[in-house]
């Protein structure tokens, strides 16, 4: 079963102020960021997020406090691979959260590219993977998957990339 995570923000118009946005979020992990709580409020009222979870039963919990925050009518949850349902969005979006399984990291790179605004941020969590990613011969599927991905967003023309030295590595990638 495909476990991902990415939320991304879409706004719905022009004329909406710069916060309105539509966010996509995909994974399993629900406490692992506190985005799941404040992006939602941080879009504003015309705002959206698009949730995705790889478990069903993460997935209703998620929605629980979705609920409690009061943001749940700002947010559309998807059961399932979140490859597939970022793969079926047509708009563009502001923010993408990618947290997917680490082997699909390559993957989720072609996917976001042609699917952010000019001017959005592209966010990855986990691209220093507990210093794995600087073994010189790793030898797990995941470590490998990652640093294909790190390689790629620094290669990528058509991004400004950063990666934060906090927690677990996270990379912060602008399009240009």
């Amino acid at each position: 079963m495909t476990r991902t995570r990415l939320r991304c923000c879409h706004r719905n118009s022009a004329d909406l102020p710069r916060k309105a946005c539509e966010a996509i979020r995909r994974g399993v992990h629900i406490s692992a960021s506190g985005c799941l709580h404040y992006k939602p409020q941080a879009v504003g009222d015309k705002g959206r997020v698009i949730y995705t979870d790889g478990d069903s039963r993460n997935a209703e919990r998620a929605r629980g406090y979705f609920q409690r925050a009061g943001v749940a009518n700002r947010i559309t949850l998807h059961t399932g691979d979140a490859l597939e349902v970022l793969s079926e969005q047509k708009q563009e979006f502001d923010i993408i959260f990618n947290d997917v399984d680490k082997e699909d990291y390559p993957r989720v790179l072609r996917l976001v590219a042609p699917r952010l605004r000019k001017g959005g941020l592209f966010i990855t969590d986990n691209v220093l993977w507990s210093g794995r990613v600087a073994e010189k011969n790793p030898s797990e599927a995941s470590t490998k998957a990652i640093l294909e991905f790190n390689r790629n967003l620094y290669a990528a023309n058509e991004f400004y990339t950063t990666i934060l030295p906090i927690r677990d590595g996270l990379a912060v990638a602008l399009k240009k």
